[in-house]
């Protein structure tokens, strides 16, 4: 039975998921939007929820569980200053999941995954 296993192993160890996704977060914090798999954007799309709560909560014991998930101060401090402004009129469903084809090597299908207040094209 699987109760209680939220998350999806995406094939590898709980080490390399995790510094996955953490890796995939920077970059989405940083850069806004990024193309990955379905898997990968929906375990991130989770992920990155969870730390954008923290950071519209905002106070010191926030910013170090932020800081534990994505050890990053610089990415860190600029999710903190934007979520006041960009994410509180919202309590979850940040970012946005539109699939975009597959990919030609091993035919995974694709998605593009980015926060809905930004704009895309």
């Amino acid at each position: 039975m699987r109760h209680r296993k939220a998350n999806k192993k995406l094939g590898c160890r709980l080490s390399v998921r995790m510094a996955l996704l953490r890796s995939l977060a920077r970059a989405l914090i940083k850069e806004g939007r990024i193309k990955t798999t379905i898997a990968r954007a929906k375990e991130l799309s989770k992920f990155i929820d969870r730390i954008i709560v923290l950071a519209k909560r905002g106070d010191l014991s926030s910013r170090r569980e932020a800081l534990s998930k994505i050890p990053d101060k610089k990415i860190i401090n600029e999710l903190f200053a934007k979520a006041k402004t960009d994410f509180s009129d919202k309590n979850s469903g940040f970012t946005h999941i539109i699939r975009t084809g597959r990919r030609p090597g091993d035919n995974a299908q694709m998605a593009l995954i980015y926060f809905k207040e930004l704009e895309v094209g």
